[in-house]
């Protein structure tokens, strides 16, 4: 009897062990069902948030292209139109501040346009995938306020869909309010890119080239644009001359140019040029000058530019593409802009006063170098530079390339292209933003 007793209560030790079992297997495999089921619905909202991302970047991408693609079209029209206009009406256009006049009136008149087109942008959708996913513009682009005169700004609204949900952005496309001289690169939209360089600090690389038809001077030079025949600079006055040869210029001291144009397709020989004035030189070959006391000049040089003997220049701007040597008597500029572009450099001695701002691309050597205190002499870092300062004087301060072009020959606010902003109402994380869209994102 004591035995049988004891056979049955092992039984049903093993019966209640085994019940224990079955419920904690069943337990696990439920509480896995759960933990499987959750991360999928994680992994499933997170797909869902990167695909209304990536929808939605698309759209971002699509419009930043269009818009590119519309300020490109309207710059080509705004020169097409101005060189229309000089070669069909010469007579209307032979002084450059009638062409000057001519490219504003032109730039105001695109600028008008580009914006009427951009403000009627289509809120349709756009499909990425039918039926269900597209993106379109919740409301059509509109200019926004602009702290910088040099460009304006449009905002647009764009909204990304799928089946269930959807994604709103905003961005803010910044564009130059300049059409004539200015370099754009394609839209790239790999990453947004591209590089603007307004050169409205310095002097835009010159058309040697007259346009057609351009009539010969025939001896008189005063309130025409025209060829000439000679090759020698004389009594020049409102005009823009286009010289085709090598060509000189000796003795036109204290002549006031009143805003003339000189344009020599060829090297320039000039002697005693003091007290000149209200001139722009523009050579495409070598430049030599002796004795230069210049003011209201710009002078642009593509060969190398020889300043010898006295040379003071005074509210100017100068762009040299070749070597600059002055080492017989140096250089004073006062109130001036200079860029040398140039390799090899070579001035001694070099006094930089009066607001004056001096940029040097490439390897110089510069001797007795002065810069006062309103004045600042910039170089790219990994140019070699050689100098010996004067007592009181400023040092030169060591730039890189981004910052050179800003400071001078002026470039959009953008880091390249026209420039984007953007903002979106989410919380943006690394994981979902697109490697092929550079932008910057707030909440």
């Amino acid at each position: 009897m004591a035995i049988y007793l004891n056979r049955n209560n092992e039984s049903g030790y093993t019966l209640l062990l085994t019940l224990a079992l079955i419920v904690i297997i069943v337990g696990f495999i439920g509480t896995l069902s759960l933990l499987t089921l959750t991360q999928q619905k994680q992994v499933e909202n997170t797909e869902e948030k990167f695909l209304l991302s990536d929808i939605t970047e698309m759209g971002i991408e699509y419009y930043r292209t269009q818009a590119h693609e519309d300020y490109v079209k309207t710059a080509n029209q705004v020169k097409n139109n101005v060189q229309d206009a000089i070669s069909r009406f010469p007579e209307q256009y032979d002084t450059e501040v009638e062409v000057r006049a001519l490219e504003s009136r032109e730039e105001r008149s695109g600028l008008e346009n580009l914006k009427t087109t951009i403000s009627s942008y289509t809120t349709n959708l756009i499909p990425v995938e039918e039926p269900f996913i597209h993106f379109n513009l919740s409301t059509s682009p509109f200019e926004v306020a602009s702290s910088n005169p040099s460009f304006f700004r449009y905002k647009f609204n764009v909204t990304g869909s799928n089946t269930d949900n959807s994604e709103d952005y905003s961005f803010i496309l910044i564009f130059p309010n300049k059409f004539l001289n200015v370099t754009i690169s394609p839209a790239n939209p790999g990453n947004g890119s591209g590089h603007t360089v307004d050169y409205s600090k310095t002097i835009p690389t010159p058309n040697f080239t007259p346009s057609t038809p351009t009539d010969n001077c025939n001896g008189t030079y005063k309130n025409k644009t025209c060829i000439s025949e000679d090759k020698t600079i004389r009594n020049i006055e409102n005009s823009t001359v286009y010289f085709q040869d090598d060509t000189d210029a000796n003795n036109a001291n204290h002549i006031d140019f009143n805003n003339s144009s000189l344009i020599i397709d060829g090297n320039l020989d000039a002697k005693n040029l003091q007290g000149v004035r209200n001139v722009s030189i523009l050579v495409n070959g070598d430049t030599s000058i002796d004795q230069f006391d210049a003011t209201n000049v710009r002078l642009y040089s593509s060969g190398t530019l020889s300043l010898n003997k006295h040379i003071t220049i005074h509210d100017s701007t100068i762009r040299s593409i070749g070597p600059i040597l002055a080492t017989k008597k140096g250089i004073t500029l006062s109130n001036t802009h200079m860029v040398l572009e140039g390799r090899d450099n070579s001035i001694d001695p070099f006094n930089v006063t009066n607001n004056s701002t001096v940029c040097i691309k490439d390897a110089s050597t510069l001797e007795e170098l002065y810069i006062d205190s309103t004045s600042i002499v910039y170089i790219i870092d990994t140019a070699k530079l050689t100098w010996s300062n004067t007592v009181n004087s400023k040092l030169p301060i060591r730039i890189d390339d981004k910052t050179f072009n800003e400071k001078c020959y002026g470039v959009s606010v953008s880091e390249e292209g026209i420039g984007i902003e953007i903002e979106s109402n989410l919380t943006i994380t690394p994981e979902s933003i697109l490697d092929e869209v550079d932008y910057d994102s707030t909440n």
